[in-house]
């Protein structure tokens, strides 16, 4: 098949992606890289001992030069890359597509400020290197001066901003069987990045992943501003049958928050990079899940036919939740994603890993096709996202803000659990309402409600309180909906309550 034929396959690999501006490298030549590279045995990559002793501080002045950061000169899109070290290990080959041309971006240990430690002793780093990944430099606005938006940095993990926020979830290529087994974390291999002509708005970044069940292609293109916005476009083909294949796949941490009854001697009164999943279905409805730090790990799905949309969301933005001066947890990134074209039935997951401090994710969401993954398998599918500070709320239906669990009322000498949930003040406020909403909650068959109400807040908000009756053991499916004249006027607030661990 000749280079010509290739291109002419393109549209399989769409799925319903708008065109994209043209480009010097095509998607499906790094797909057939892929495909060529799934018929061999995975090959790990090598392994240097004196880059993992490297500690966090080593890394962080080890620094790339700016002078040395291709496209400076442009004044606009620059990319400056990362050394490898201390967990980023793997070696990413880089390159420059320019005019046409594909140039390889070679390792240099001039291309570095090194700390004085490595003054004199230059043998402890190798001198012919790759890079561990990359970021890219741009203005998030008009008349901005560039600044940081994008990188690629670790196993398949990349991660982007909008414009005043700062990093906290992170975005990988694929995830394979998370929590199932030992989860196998996918590579990039090799990047090509391709130099925006005069006058582009985004950024065109190709991708190869390599690891023992699979290989793929990634093609992104993402645009800097208020919202940064990114189309992918994912390829990939399978070694391996997979159990459970994660498709745009999202990590963030959460170690406690306001329902968090245990806050682990800290200060701080919530600490987390989102603090909820947001769902929207086929038929619109919005579900909005808490998150929280379990007592044992939680794996929930949420089955549904073609979503609208999922993502990670940090809704509360008041710097006084969180007394953290350096970790900006209030101006954590959400992010937000869109399937392009059908993606058909499956489930988007939910897992929520025990953690007793901040420094690892514990929290991964993302798209699980219904139909297996087996081995020899060819799948295509493209996706939006979007990284923002906004709540992503819709006018008509009422947001959830809050969350709150304690102890509640004794019922025929059962204690009861209460349950408070804050709705956010819509565009008429609750004093202001005809009629005020009724709650429509749902519980797993052996949790009993025994009390609930609606009340409007001083705030116009409506807060929505019940006592719901658990056994002492065993996880509790709970979701509450306001309804006028039987209609949906608010999210759905949907909860998994483990009452011997979170009422302890």
């Amino acid at each position: 098949m000749n280079k010509f034929q290739r291109r002419q396959i393109t549209l399989t690999l769409l799925l319903g992606l708008a065109c994209l501006p043209a480009s010097a490298l095509d998607h499906t030549e790094i797909a057939f890289k892929a495909k060529a590279l799934a018929a061999q045995p995975f090959t790990p990559p090598k392994y240097y001992p004196a880059l993992s002793a490297l500690t966090y501080d080593d890394m962080m002045a080890l620094r790339y030069r700016t002078a040395k950061s291709p496209w400076l000169e442009d004044g606009k899109f620059y990319l400056q890359f990362f050394h490898l070290g201390n967990f980023n290990t793997h070696s990413v080959k880089i390159n420059l597509v320019e005019n046409g041309q594909i140039r390889p971006w070679v390792y240099n240990k001039s291309m570095f400020e090194w700390p004085e430690k490595f003054h004199g002793n230059p043998g402890v780093i190798p001198e012919e290197l790759g890079f561990a990944g990359l970021r890219v430099h741009a203005p998030m606005h008009p008349g901005a001066m560039p600044e940081e938006f994008l990188l690629f940095l670790g196993a398949s993990y990349f991660r982007s901003r909008g414009d005043g926020e700062w990093y906290g979830q992170s975005a990988r290529a694929v995830a394979i069987d998370t929590v199932l087994k030992k989860e196998e974390f996918p590579l990039f291999t090799e990047i090509w990045n391709e130099r925006p002509k005069k006058g582009d708005k985004a950024v065109r970044i190709h991708a190869l992943i390599d690891s023992e069940s699979l290989t793929g292609a990634m093609t992104l293109d993402a645009t800097p501003g208020d919202a940064s916005v990114m189309r992918v476009q994912m390829t990939l083909h399978l070694r391996k049958t997979i159990q459970r294949l994660g498709l745009a796949p999202l990590t963030s941490m959460f170690e406690h928050g306001e329902m968090s009854l245990d806050l682990h001697g800290d200060f701080r009164p919530e600490v987390h990079d989102t603090d909820g999943l947001l769902i929207e279905t086929a038929s619109q409805e919005r579900i909005w899940r808490p998150l929280s730090n379990p007592g044992v790990l939680l794996d929930n799905a949420f089955a549904m036919d073609s979503p609208r949309g999922f993502g990670l969301f940090q809704r509360d933005r008041v710097w006084d939740h969180y007394q953290d001066i350096g970790a900006r947890y209030p101006n954590r990134t959400n992010a937000w994603v869109e399937p392009q074209g059908d993606w058909g039935k499956g489930a988007i997951a939910l897992i929520q890993i025990p953690t007793d401090n901040e420094y690892m994710d514990n929290v991964v969401a993302f798209w699980t096709p219904e139909k297996p993954a087996k081995a020899g398998d060819t799948l295509s599918y493209a996706y939006r996202m979007t990284w923002h500070g906004h709540p992503q709320r819709k006018a008509e239906l009422w947001m959830v803000r809050d969350t709150r669990i304690g102890r509640g009322d004794v019922f025929n000498g059962e204690q009861a659990t209460r349950f408070v949930i804050d709705f956010e003040p819509g565009v008429t406020p609750c004093k202001a309402t005809v009629t005020q909403p009724v709650p429509h909650i749902q519980t797993s068959s052996t949790a009993k409600i025994v009390e609930n109400h609606v009340d409007c807040r001083p705030d116009g908000g409506w807060r929505a309180a019940f006592n719901v009756v658990t056994p002492k053991q065993g996880a509790q499916d709970l979701s509450l909906l306001l309804l006028e004249d039987n209609k949906p006027v608010s999210e759905t607030w949907s909860y998994t309550f483990q009452p011997e661990h979170e009422m302890r």
